[in-house]
């Protein structure tokens, strides 16, 4: 006979338990308050730099066991030389100048092992953070702790704390994005439409496919001019453009027209032998060519014919019998699990939403870019962990505004002083034993149906033992961190196997 912790931890679904036991512990009294940015900022901080702490430290152990991840580490090594103006260094031809410069400045001081290793921590907490926020703003402080410590439930999430390439990164590039649609959705004041542009210009120098998570924000914005007062509507069209105008003046730097590789055509490079496949490839290929989106240099106008070309490559399947069952194996065992208990969040935080349409609205335009990636990661990419991270913030986000909507259900009373801070707290202290481990639970590390990553790191362990003639520029990096002591030297293959 199974016992209880056994059948806690069998499943995702289970995970529904924890907030309605919540619930029935704090009664009828929630743990809402309005915002204040003495409070909310300190508290959204801590939770990034907490999230990030426990997945590095503790979390990433359970499935990434002494070691790390990486693909194309040469590629993204090759990028930070360039930017630390190591000589004969390649550009990085599909990957974001912007985010590689972010990663080259942390590198100066603590080499390119170490400056990866600081950017993934970076991009994780900024993730955790930005899902935080858009929870908070949505609904409570409470759906805020819940859904940035559901980041560390997430396997994708959590090994980018260990992933050493720009995917950390641009994933909160990306979450930015897709926060500004959820303030939109709860302020139509012009600080809330600044923050947005903020995060949309962002979100577009983190990465080209940025334009899938900005154009919802923007289509939000507009549609918010319409609400009152109509008088602040060109205050709050400026607040949205200015900084989407200073990003698209930065693009040429961070895409060069000379050497970076179009939006269409990323999309075709991973799949480049799927496309061979298919007997309408030529059509394909000549539809890549009818618009290539670099941000900054394109026409904008042809934007239409980017966004059909990706549409129609999106619809293109896993093609053979080998990468069918490829597919297939990485939907079932990293995907499937979390279909109902993710259906079912987004139907409790609708509800929950109900009589705020505006609202509501900013969580669909939010989730809407983020569960296109993770189709795209399912239909194209074999569930890889990487790309299943760019689109798992938005569970998270879900998850929590599930837990706070049972949790605080009907609440009543106050919602200020030592009374709302004592239900917040006696609401959210399940949270951290739950994602420790320390109570039985489908989110603790140790779940039997979560997969666990074998040891990545040999690329990584390839490029510091030996050098690639195809990323002169890495290999001089790597050298010279040698020789300042942040690499360990090569290990000595005299008198050894």
């Amino acid at each position: 006979m199974t016992d209880l912790p056994q059948l806690l931890t069998s499943h995702p679904a289970a995970l529904l338990l924890a907030p309605v036991s919540v619930a029935l512990l704090i009664g009828p009294r929630g743990a809402r308050a309005p915002w204040r940015t003495a409070v909310d900022g300190p508290l959204l901080v801590g939770l990034g730099l907490a999230v990030a702490l426990v997945c590095e430290v503790w979390l990433v152990g359970f499935l990434l066991p002494g070691g790390s991840t990486a693909s194309d580490f040469g590629e993204y090594c090759e990028g930070i030389a360039e930017l630390r103006g190591i000589p004969n260094s390649l550009p990085a031809h599909n990957r974001s100048r912007a985010t590689a410069w972010v990663v080259a400045q942390l590198s100066r001081p603590l080499g390119v092992i170490g400056g990866l290793h600081a950017a993934a921590a970076l991009g994780l907490g900024l993730t955790a953070a930005c899902v935080g926020l858009c929870a908070r703003v949505l609904h409570s402080r409470l759906a805020a702790v819940a859904a940035a410590l559901s980041v560390g439930a997430l396997v994708p999430l959590v090994l980018l704390s260990r992933t050493f390439s720009y995917y950390p990164l641009v994933t909160a590039g990306f979450a930015m994005a897709a926060t500004g649609a959820c303030l939109l959705g709860r302020s139509a004041h012009p600080l809330a439409y600044a923050a947005a542009g903020v995060g949309a210009g962002l979100a577009l120098l983190a990465d080209l496919r940025g334009l899938i998570f900005v154009l919802p924000v923007v289509g939000l914005g507009l549609l918010g001019l319409l609400r009152r007062p109509w008088p602040l509507a060109p205050v709050r069209a400026l607040a949205l453009a200015l900084p989407l105008l200073w990003s698209h003046g930065v693009g040429p730097w961070a895409y060069p027209r000379r050497h970076a590789v179009s939006l269409e055509r990323q999309a075709d490079l991973p799949n480049f032998a799927l496309i061979l496949e298919h007997p309408h490839q030529t059509a394909l290929q000549l539809r890549s060519a009818d618009s290539a989106f670099l941000w900054g240099t394109s026409d904008l106008r042809e934007l239409p014919l980017t966004l059909a070309y990706l549409r129609r490559f999106s619809a293109l399947g896993p093609g053979s019998a080998g990468r069918q069952a490829l597919h297939d194996d990485g939907y079932r065992s990293r995907v499937k699990p979390w279909l109902v208990p993710t259906g079912g969040a987004l139907l409790i935080a609708l509800f929950a939403l109900r009589r705020q349409p505006w609202a509501a609205l900013g969580l669909l335009a939010a989730l809407a870019p983020w569960a296109a990636n993770l189709r795209g990661a399912v239909q194209t990419q074999a569930s890889e962990w990487r790309f299943l991270a760019v689109g798992a913030p938005g569970v998270a986000v879900l998850f929590g505004l599930a837990y706070a909507a049972l949790a605080t259900a009907w609440a009543r009373g106050p919602t200020r002083g030592a009374g709302a801070t004592g239900r917040l707290l006696l609401a959210a202290a399940p949270l951290p034993a739950i994602l420790l481990g320390a109570l039985p639970s489908p989110l603790g590390p140790v779940s039997p149906w979560k997969q666990v990553r074998l040891n990545g790191s040999s690329q990584v362990e390839k490029h510091l033992e030996g050098e690639d003639p195809r990323w002169p520029g890495c290999a001089a990096a790597i050298a010279e961190d040698r020789a300042r002591g942040l690499i360990p030297p090569k290990r000595s293959r005299v008198g050894g196997p």
